[in-house]
């Protein structure tokens, strides 16, 4: 049987994802705060997305990724993910390399520039208040992520 203490997030692994969630946040936002209209929209070819395109992507994906963890069903043992936390954190904050993102997870015009803003930092909002409580399960929630493989929602 699983100990409770094996359930939550240790003191450090809360502190180390809420500060770097809410660091990415301010980040982000601070970077497209002050885009004027044509910054915003600007796409140098048409297969590169726009700033406010990549912004909706990612807030669509965070609201996303929060909704499958919440509703994964909890494991009855530990998938191997040593190592992933690093993977996906070198992924996400480098992104030099183009992907093609799955048809879902593409920008559609969901929001204006401001409501966009708003959904993005409501989305990490709930992702940090999900952190800071050290009872859920992260470890035992398994979500797949294509080109990754299964991740708990602690090595995400």
């Amino acid at each position: 049987m699983r100990e409770q203490a094996d359930r939550g997030l240790t003191r450090e692994e809360r502190e180390f994802v809420v500060a770097h969630l809410s660091a990415s946040r301010e980040r982000m936002l601070a970077a497209v705060g002050e885009l004027t209209s044509e910054q915003w929209n600007f796409k140098p070819d048409a297969d590169t997305w726009s700033v406010g395109e990549c912004l909706e992507h990612v807030a669509m994906l965070e609201g996303m990724i929060l909704q499958n963890v919440l509703e994964a069903p909890e494991l009855a043992e530990l998938p191997d993910v040593a190592g992933k936390e690093q993977v996906i954190l070198a992924r996400v904050s480098e992104a030099r390399r183009k992907v093609t993102a799955p048809e879902f997870a593409r920008p559609v015009g969901r929001w204006a520039a401001d409501e966009l803003m708003a959904a993005f930092a409501r989305a990490r909002q709930a992702t940090i208040e999900l952190a800071v409580v050290s009872e859920y399960p992260f470890r035992w929630k398994a979500v797949p992520i294509s080109r990754l493989g299964c991740w708990t929602a602690i090595s995400g």
